[in-house]
């Protein structure tokens, strides 16, 4: 039994594939089924990289398809699809049909055992390629589902970095609006980890230690100031586009009025970690305890206090965002995934996240249905089924909110980051 690292469920893989036999035959470079592997690996990674024409002539030069199909294919694994390559490696090579998919290429169990032996010429590396390929074989022998959860991106994978342009940006990021410096002025801040945007447009931001929420216009000018007294930590912040906002601190969350800062609702929570609000204002919380979604005046609508049971996870959770149809994506406490259950609290998937550069700071959901993963000096950028992106440099990159045009706020303290996100090839 091996616990996957997707999505927590123990399955049983098959020991010829996870195992390396001290007493398996010799390696031999000229394997067939080893040269397989390897180009399919190296076919996977152009895919990632979005070397299109190399990954079509790799797969024309492995199962002997046509253009038209080998272009069907590479498509499909764009998309995060799995294909079906059984009828034409059959025709084509004479050998037992297989299924590739964007998660990782699915093998003959002997290949996996060659290739684990020979990759890189080391233990480390060998031992990385049986875990990936074990997962594979896993796939092939076992073919379980939860309720058909969505695929998940590798664990290995690595981030694809947006490449510089001129101004210092990144090829399609580009910065729109900087406000903010440090000190107690003004609009100013010291520690501000928090941001949101309200449907007017209008900016908030707080300081993590000292209970002061400050507004700005649409245009970045200071509007208003709110202290909420000494001793107060400021976990997360969120606005709705019907004139709310909504602040967790360690005491519970509590509602203010927009355009006032009057304070309307509040409700106790000491176990609440994220904070979000869905575009029907509902306000979601999350947190050691589970889920609890509260409408517009704070009042509980449901909750699922074994929500962290249900995605195996002992620490609950840290982060929340919503999409447009109330499916929630929350950071784990202990692992740092992505997890993602639907808006009736059923578990649907764990998206592993590049665990490089430091924990994640925050999670938002622009309005394609793209995942965001701040992490202090990077933002990480998924598709709505998982598959890692790019990665964003940034400096200080905590809280992230979208606003109606999809433009990204992020409070990178001590000033509040305006960012226009262009990546809609990908």
């Amino acid at each position: 039994m091996q616990k996957c690292g997707f999505c927590g469920v123990n399955v049983i893989v098959p020991p010829e594939v996870f195992y390396i036999d001290q007493q398996s035959r010799p390696v031999r470079q000229d394997d067939p089924n080893l040269i397989r592997a390897e180009k399919l690996a190296e076919i996977m990674g152009q895919i990632a990289q979005g070397q299109k024409i190399h990954a079509i002539k790799g797969i024309r030069d492995i199962f002997g398809m046509g253009l038209a199909e080998a272009k069907s294919a590479v498509e499909s694994l764009e998309r995060g699809e799995s294909v079906d390559l059984s009828s034409i490696s059959q025709r084509s090579q004479g050998a037992q049909g297989e299924r590739i998919s964007s998660g990782g290429s699915v093998i003959p169990p002997e290949a996996a055992r060659t290739a684990a032996k020979v990759a890189g010429g080391s233990l480390l590396v060998g031992f990385l390629a049986v875990v990936s390929l074990a997962v594979a074989g896993a796939v092939m022998f076992f073919s379980f589902s939860a309720d058909e959860p969505e695929p998940v991106a590798s664990g290995i994978k690595t981030m694809e970095t947006v490449g510089s342009a001129a101004g210092g940006e990144s090829q399609g990021i580009s910065e729109v609006m900087r406000i903010g410096g440090r000190g107690t002025g003004a609009g100013r801040f010291q520690d501000n980890r928090v941001v949101a945007v309200d449907g007017d447009g209008r900016i908030f931001s707080g300081d993590y230690n000292g209970g002061r929420i400050q507004s700005f216009d649409a245009t970045g000018e200071f509007l208003d100031v709110w202290t909420l007294g000494d001793g107060i930590l400021i976990f997360d912040l969120a606005a709705s586009r019907r004139g709310r906002v909504y602040l967790l601190t360690q005491r519970g969350i509590r509602a203010f009025e927009s355009e006032t800062g009057k304070e309307v609702a509040s409700v106790d929570d000491r176990y609440g970690r994220g904070l979000a609000v869905g575009l029907d204002g509902r306000v979601y919380l999350a947190g050691r305890k589970g889920i609890a979604i509260y409408d517009a005046d704070l009042k509980l609508i449901k909750e699922f206090p074994k929500a962290g049971d249900d995605a195996s996870s002992s620490l609950g959770f840290e982060k929340i965002a919503v999409d447009g149809i109330g499916n929630m994506f929350m950071i784990e406490r202990a692992s740092r995934d992505i997890i993602k259950f639907s808006s009736d609290g059923k578990f649907l998937n764990r998206i592993p996240t590049d665990k490089g550069g430091g924990s994640a700071n925050a999670i938002a959901i622009d309005p394609t249905g793209r995942i965001y993963i701040s992490k202090t000096s990077s933002i990480n950028i998924y598709s709505p089924e998982g598959r890692p992106l790019v990665t964003i440099k940034a400096d200080q990159a905590f809280g992230m909110a979208f606003n109606s045009a999809g433009e990204l706020y992020v409070a990178s303290r001590p000033e509040i980051v305006k960012k226009r996100v262009e990546i809609d090839q990908l």
